[in-house]
């Protein structure tokens, strides 16, 4: 008789990850980077390239601070403890980053139209979401109607059915 193997299924922030695909010259914005479980994954990837995150807790920044100080030192993350409401940001990015961030299912035109502002044309806004109870699908809909409704297509709509519970993903481009 064979013996089962049990292969571990791809935890959240590591399939979120694969989606974002980040290129070694990509300029990442991270929203609500937690403890930068996220952040640390996808400054692997970075060479020239650079994320920023921000997060308004300051102790999840100095999570995120412990955990990525290797990226810090070489220049590939940077870290601000704000709001992205209150982030006052110049430079473009070619990839926007969201995991489990609440205002895209609130309403929040001005988050909204300040993402379209500093995203490059031909960027990615990508927005995941998975919680300890699971998804719920009329959420997704909600942020894509409300990203629909406010100059963004939707590009690629994902949902992920791996355990402990389901994730989406919504990767949408500026009209």
């Amino acid at each position: 008789m064979a013996k089962e193997i049990i292969i571990p299924a791809v935890n959240r922030f590591e399939w979120a990850a694969a989606i974002i695909a980040p290129a070694a010259d990509d300029h990442i914005l991270e929203i609500g980077c937690g403890a930068g479980l996220l952040a640390e994954l996808i400054t692997a990837s970075l060479h020239k390239g650079k994320l920023t995150a921000i997060d308004s807790s300051a102790s999840m920044i100095r999570k995120a601070e412990k955990r990525n100080q290797a990226a810090i030192s070489n220049g590939k993350l940077s870290l601000l403890t704000k709001s992205f409401a209150e982030a006052r940001f110049r430079q473009p990015f070619n990839k926007f980053v969201a995991f489990n961030v609440n205002f895209f299912w609130k309403n929040t035109e001005d988050e909204l139209a300040l993402i379209q502002k500093l995203l490059t044309a031909h960027g990615k806004l990508f927005v995941f979401y998975q919680t300890p109870s699971g998804i719920d699908l009329q959420l997704k809909k909600k942020i894509e109607d409300m990203l629909t409704s406010n100059g963004f297509k939707i590009y690629r709509s994902l949902v992920e059915n791996k355990e402990p519970v389901r994730s989406f993903a919504l990767i949408a481009t500026v009209h």
